[in-house]
């Protein structure tokens, strides 16, 4: 009988989770519908360059890439020959997430909310070929 119960709690958890899962479409939204924007953000919201304290944040409930490496996997990304690197260097809170390694190698991996939309670029409205005339008229 208390199998029963066991089984149920646990499968309403998977259901739940799934759904919180597929209601958001990015990481931000994910962890800001666990808890609020302060479960990665200071309030108010000021964030460093650095993004010191929302790596912090991944770690203190994530913990750290020694607690996360999986010596079953192929390709562990969380023991990278990089060392300790930033979370945010491949996940993004508002931005498609985006393998680091990837910088250099080829690697074929899924990544947790890889179908978010990647943000417009902040001069993607520039005429760059204007730009890059007046530069050249500069430089002559």
């Amino acid at each position: 009988m208390k199998l029963k119960y066991l089984v149920s709690a646990m499968a309403v958890m998977m259901l739940s989770s799934g759904a919180a899962v597929a209601k958001s479409d990015n990481l931000a939204s994910f962890h800001a519908e666990m808890d609020s924007c302060q479960s990665c953000h200071t309030k108010p919201v000021k964030v460093s360059d650095s993004e010191t304290h929302e790596n912090a944040q991944c770690k203190s409930c994530h913990g750290d890439y020694a607690e996360l490496a999986n010596d079953k996997l192929h390709f562990d990304p969380h023991t990278s020959h990089l060392g300790d690197i930033n979370c945010t260097s491949c996940h993004s809170g508002h931005d498609k997430p985006q393998l680091t390694c990837n910088n250099c190698h080829n690697f074929d991996m899924e990544m947790p909310f890889a179908e978010t939309k990647a943000k417009k670029k902040w001069d993607g409205a520039w005429d760059q070929e204007k730009i890059q005339k007046a530069i050249d008229k500069a430089t002559l």
